[in-house]
């Protein structure tokens, strides 16, 4: 346990959570947020191949490919084993303020804290727009403000974001907070080959399979006739039934694929 002195307080809690990445996340339809995409002169958005390791469809994690385009499959043993690969932006951003829209009323809540903006390639468009409207205004991404839009009611799957500039200044990285390292976080782990191999070399973890309690070493497995069903068709007068264990239908584990968190 790590001590510190009376006088040093603010410290602590100023530094406590330095590896802290937070999310930004619009909760509705029409709620926007002023920010700036966090690119300096000469920078553009850039993204991630990477392997959704989760065993849990509403909750992805990934992991970064780590095959490079045009390499053969065994360089990522993923890859090797048929894990899909999917492309994510991670873009940091420096968040001015969100404005809610609840049944028509907007109200803004000041921010000013840099977060990360996850999205997919339906994003592609957008991030197209925000590099033309910079262009137009001769100005590094960083300094153009933009309003991100939320297009899509909560849970709604084919939510979507578009980018309107609301203006620019000469704003610089310099006079930000730093950006987020997203490579090599618990957001996006940076692993190994070896690592990989011994980890997912079988392919993603999948949940094991149900077990069932075993007859006793001995027992005479119940015979089912089919007569005694009432009003049933036989269609064998001879049809037996026997199974491993106790007399009933093995339960299926229910299917939990649909859904999406967004």
């Amino acid at each position: 346990m790590a001590n510190f002195n009376f006088d040093q307080v603010d410290q602590v809690e100023n530094t406590s959570n330095d590896n802290k990445i937070t999310f930004l996340k619009l909760q509705d339809d029409g709620w926007y947020a002023k920010v700036r995409f966090m690119y300096g002169p000469g920078e553009s958005f850039a993204g991630q191949t990477v392997h959704n390791v989760s065993e849990d469809p509403k909750r992805p994690k990934y992991v970064p490919c780590l095959r490079e385009i045009g390499q053969p499959l065994d360089t990522c043993p993923l890859c090797k084993n048929g894990s899909k690969v999917v492309a994510q932006f991670f873009i940091p951003v420096y968040v001015i303020s969100i404005v809610s829209n609840v049944r028509g009323v907007q109200q803004e809540e000041p921010i000013n804290q840099v977060m990360l903006f996850q999205r997919g390639t339906t994003f592609k468009g957008s991030i197209s727009s925000v590099i033309r409207q910079s262009q137009m205004v001769q100005k590094p991404i960083v300094s153009c403000i933009f309003n991100l839009v939320r297009n899509g009611k909560a849970g709604d799957q084919k939510t979507n974001y578009s980018v309107e500039l609301a203006g620019h200044d000469n704003t610089t990285l310099d006079q930000l907070p730093p950006r987020p390292e997203i490579l090599g976080s618990y957001i996006l782990p940076n692993i190994t080959f070896q690592e990989m191999q011994e980890k997912y070399g079988n392919g993603v973890p999948q949940q094991a399979a149900p077990t069932y309690p075993q007859m006793p070493t001995g027992t005479t497995p119940r015979t089912l006739n089919p007569n005694t069903f009432g009003n049933n068709t036989v269609v064998n007068s001879g049809f037996q039934q026997q199974t491993p264990g106790y007399n009933q239908v093995a339960p299926q584990a229910p299917d939990l694929s649909s859904g999406s968190p967004f």
